[in-house]
């Protein structure tokens, strides 16, 4: 249990040196420049560790839950057969309908001009269009 958490570990600092070398905000809006369901999570944190939690919760209204849901998915994913299960299962499907409810809201209210929501124009898929188009 401890080695697997080692790795998840080792993988989230590897991860998250990559995105800081290559100056990545995030990976969808990289990709295709549509924010994802965790767009504005970093601003999020950020603006909660130095207490600006208004700001935060502007950013991401659930930045709090991400952590615990990241905590039950490697509880979850030692494959116990325990009397909790069921319960880690629906509280994982519960946070996900959670963020899914609140991203088709936020795309609603926000999409495509108010930060964290905004389009990314300068995405690699944009770009792959605008060739296309210029051919």
């Amino acid at each position: 249990m401890i080695k697997k958490i080692f790795k998840y570990i080792l993988v989230l600092i590897l991860g998250f040196a990559i995105i800081l070398a290559f100056n990545i905000k995030c990976i969808i809006r990289t990709l295709i420049g549509i924010p994802c369901p965790g767009c504005g999570m970093t601003r999020a944190w950020i603006e909660a560790i130095n207490f600006n939690f208004y700001e935060a919760f502007k950013f991401h209204p659930l930045f709090l839950l991400a952590p615990i849901l990241i905590i039950l998915i490697i509880i979850r994913g030692k494959e116990s057969t325990d009397k909790y299960t069921k319960y880690i299962d629906i509280s994982i499907v519960a946070i996900i309908i959670l963020f899914l409810g609140v991203y088709v809201f936020r795309m609603y209210r926000y999409f495509p001009s108010d930060i964290p929501m905004n389009i990314n124009r300068e995405s690699i898929l944009f770009r792959i269009i605008n060739l296309i188009k210029g051919l």
